[in-house]
């Protein structure tokens, strides 16, 4: 399979000064089918286009962050969400975790340096179930 960087992903903030350096971030770091969004309803819309990662805010105008990570969860459970907030509330981390978000990134200084991390871990992930069944999972369970 592509690199996580390789297939579409969607940014969704009612930040416009953030979308714009996330976006410049991403592209930076080699994304290269990014598709931007203000608001929750305006992601749900386009989810048919099956995006492979959303980054996520918690706290938007239109809809909550949590109410558009069930919806995507619902219609396209296989997409990796990342939830970034300037919310530093631990029951949101933890409903985020809870109802599919893969990470909960705090907005502040380092927030560049735990999207690399998360995006690490995304990647590691794909590359774990993309991988053959070795020999000794084989004789193991019998396939």
């Amino acid at each position: 399979m592509d690199k996580p960087s390789d297939n579409l992903t969607f940014i969704v903030d009612d930040d416009p000064i953030f979308r714009k350096i996330l976006q410049k971030y991403l592209e930076n770091i080699g994304f290269k089918k990014l598709m931007v969004f203000e608001g929750g309803s305006e992601c749900i819309e386009y989810l048919k286009l099956k995006p492979y990662i959303v980054f996520l805010d918690y706290q938007m105008d239109d809809m909550n962050g949590k109410q558009v990570l069930k919806e995507i969860m619902r219609r396209e459970p296989n997409t990796v969400v990342i939830m970034i907030s300037s919310q530093e509330d631990v029951t949101n981390a933890i409903n985020t975790l809870k109802y599919g978000a893969f990470d909960y990134i705090v907005k502040g200084e380092n927030e560049f340096e735990s999207i690399q991390v998360t995006l690490a871990r995304v990647e590691r992930l794909q590359q774990l179930l993309d991988a053959k069944p070795t020999k000794w999972y084989l004789k193991l369970f019998g396939r």
